[in-house]
């Protein structure tokens, strides 16, 4: 809610937009800044574990190669 780059309300369209099959959409509060997410001082306990959760189940994915 803090990101003045990406705010919510310009992120959550271009995120329904995307033709993807699983879109998990988080929103942080208000001490939240862009680059927070990856170098914030909490990220590594409140959101790098979100984004573990998400990628786990697409794991197998990942590494099949290319046809």
């Amino acid at each position: 809610a803090g990101d003045r780059v990406g705010p919510p309300a310009a992120a959550r369209p271009a995120a329904e937009a995307l033709d993807a099959r699983d879109v998990c959409w988080e929103e942080l509060g208000a001490g939240w800044g862009h680059l927070d997410l990856l170098v914030g001082r909490r990220a590594a306990e409140e959101v790098f574990p979100l984004v573990l959760d998400w990628l786990e189940p697409h794991r197998r994915d990942c590494w099949r190669p290319a046809p």
